[in-house]
């Protein structure tokens, strides 16, 4: 009895590292520019409604993102971030599923140190460098 629990204790640690290690961009904004900036990175957050979420709702703010925040250090080497906080997990999982699929298809040199995840609903696409300083 005594090493069954200690093997449930430790699947239970396991776990929680994995939840720890994939949720790597806060489910907050504010928190994730804060992050941002914080690691010199320049950041323009758009919220549904404001005036620059108009000008981002033509070129880049998806169907149901409520906020985008973009996280900008080095454009040339493609150090940077966007991250879309939805309103709804289904509508995140879409958007999820359509950049995932042309992530796949892209060439590897494309996508070599880039990254994209969904954390329920939240999504983002960016350098490893970039994710790390959002987290």
């Amino acid at each position: 009895m005594k090493k069954a629990l200690s093997i449930i204790a430790v699947l239970a640690l396991v776990a929680v590292l994995g939840v720890a290690l994939v949720a790597c961009v806060p489910s907050d904004p504010e928190k994730a520019a804060e992050n941002l900036e914080s690691k010199g990175y320049e950041v323009v957050a758009a919220k549904k409604g404001s005036s620059i979420s108009g000008i981002l709702s033509g070129m880049a703010m998806p169907e149901g993102c409520e906020t985008m925040v973009t996280g900008v250090k080095d454009l040339l080497d493609g150090d940077m971030i966007v991250i879309y906080y939805f309103e709804e997990a289904d509508d995140a999982k879409a958007f999820y599923e359509d950049i995932k699929a042309d992530f796949d298809m892209a060439d590897e040199e494309d996508k070599e140190g880039m990254k994209i995840g969904r954390n329920g609903k939240v999504v983002y696409t960016g350098s490893e460098e970039a994710v790390k300083a959002a987290g």
